[in-house]
């Protein structure tokens, strides 16, 4: 065998001793993990459930207006039959009567600020006055248009606000058999003093009682 020849196959046989060596340690190492014990943590997965806020499904209540309860009424006697009028009554032709002009006026279940009421007086109606009020400011009255003006600054939820006042009139022979008409509107309006709305309310035209030929004893 040459010298080149050997120095090959020695190099080649040291390649492969190497390789050998190689081995035998991966085998001697794979042998010590397998027989080794080992202690493994063993960790849970959570699974961590959010709960979204839950949802209001109950709306809100809406706050509605209270509602301004009017009542007008033209009265004679009072329920006790103490007279309140002068002249006849009911009324008679050519003869003057006077009555009181009653207007009550309530809230339901708020408080009513500014509130004001006003009253057109039919045509031959004449405002005597003597105004009586249990709230507000003192009874006006426009005579060029014809108007009676009340205000109240506030009215509490359940309070009733009363005012009245004396008109007299005189029945013709056209009002025979007829009732005269003594208010031909009554309007009021406010302010509802927990929605901010405005409110109101209005009556039908007041009438007296059937006009007669003569007084009836």
């Amino acid at each position: 065998m040459s010298k080149t020849n050997y120095k090959n196959f020695r190099g080649h046989m040291v390649v492969d001793i190497f390789f050998v060596i190689l081995i035998i340690i991966l085998v001697i190492i794979n042998i010590y993990l397998f027989n080794k014990d080992f202690s493994f943590v063993d960790f849970e997965a959570k699974t961590t459930k959010t709960e979204s806020p839950k949802t209001n499904l109950v709306e809100e209540k809406k706050v509605i207006d209270t509602k301004l309860i009017l009542s007008t009424k033209a009265i004679y006697y009072t329920d006790e039959g103490e007279q309140l009028g002068l002249g006849p009554w009911p009324p008679v032709v050519d003869k003057q009567t006077s009555v009181r002009i009653l207007v009550n006026l309530v809230s339901d279940f708020h408080e009513i600020k500014n509130l004001q009421l006003k009253i057109k007086l039919a045509k031959n109606i004449k405002y005597i006055g003597r105004p009586a009020v249990n709230l507000g400011e003192a009874v006006l009255y426009d005579e060029k248009n014809h108007f009676v003006y009340w205000h109240i600054e506030s009215l509490k939820a359940g309070e009733t606000a009363l005012v009245n006042f004396e008109i007299e009139f005189t029945p013709s022979s056209d009002d025979l058999g007829k009732k005269v008409e003594l208010m031909t509107s009554v309007n009021s309006f406010g302010t509802d003093a927990i929605t901010l709305n405005s409110i109101s309310s209005y009556s039908e035209s007041i009438y007296s009682e059937i006009v007669s030929n003569e007084k009836l004893d």
